[in-house]
């Protein structure tokens, strides 16, 4: 999810306010953030090559054990799970993970974020009890040191509920996905992007248990959502769009 992305690579690069850039540093800087320009054009290839250059900066000028290093490994993490490449992803979150742990101790958001990524490929390669241990501890960490109601936790509840179903655990999966989107209600907004994202989640649910009414019904509230924000150019809808069409190919609709 883009929004995501965007919102953990604030809080990634929340590490620059820690250790203030001195006049060589722009440059690993300027490397990590037009890495992260390909990332969201899903340019992978490109964001892959800038972000293995930010990490050879990173660690010349900082060392290999180093808070920004640490950043660029996420970074380079986030490039690798959103590209397919589950395992050397899970290289990168875990060495960003024990040098964020070491450096910021073990409950703070920057850890809860890895900890996020490492429990989206767990979920992917169908690995659903390391999947919620992992983001059970994203979670706890989010809410005590953010509190219950922010986009963090609400993303955690939502990436709970998708686990859940993985599992086939409908009836848990919609409470953390209900959970997720009455987070977003008072933290987002009714009619932000990121209540788009929750509802989508939780009309996958529906759609995985056949309630075709329930789901369609989530993805209406959806479509106005995005057009609200983006207009008649509809962006970033494909996975609204990608279960309107399940919908109807399940419901055995010629449309």
């Amino acid at each position: 999810m883009k929004s995501l992305f965007k919102l953990v690579l604030i809080i990634t690069l929340g590490i620059m306010a820690i250790n203030p850039v001195d006049a060589a540093e722009p440059n690993w800087d300027a490397l990590i953030l037009q890495s992260k320009d390909y990332l969201e054009e899903e340019n992978y290839q490109k964001a892959l090559n800038i972000g293995e250059q930010a990490l050879i900066v990173a660690e010349r000028l900082f060392g290999a054990e180093h808070i920004n290093t640490a950043a660029t490994l996420f970074n380079l993490a986030e490039i690798q799970r959103m590209s397919g490449y589950y395992y050397n992803s899970e290289f990168y979150y875990y060495n960003a993970l024990r040098i964020r742990e070491r450096i910021l101790g073990r409950e703070h958001p920057q850890v809860a974020a890895c900890y996020y990524g490492l429990a989206q490929i767990m979920m992917a390669r169908g690995e659903y009890q390391l999947a919620e241990d992992h983001a059970q501890q994203g979670l706890v960490i989010f809410e005590k040191t953010n509190g219950p109601d922010n986009i963090e936790t609400a993303n955690s509840y939502a990436l709970l509920a998708e686990i859940s179903a993985g599992r086939l655990e409908f009836q848990e999966a919609e409470s953390f996905g209900t959970k997720g989107i009455e987070i977003v209600e008072k933290t987002a907004g009714p009619n932000s992007l990121s209540m788009g994202n929750a509802l989508i989640t939780l009309a996958s649910i529906y759609i995985k248990q056949e309630k075709y009414i329930e789901a369609s019904s989530l993805l209406q509230q959806t479509d106005l959502i995005y057009m609200k924000n983006y207009g008649k150019k509809r962006l970033d809808t494909g996975k609204h769009l990608y279960y309107q069409a399940e919908i109807l190919r399940l419901q055995g609709d010629p449309k």
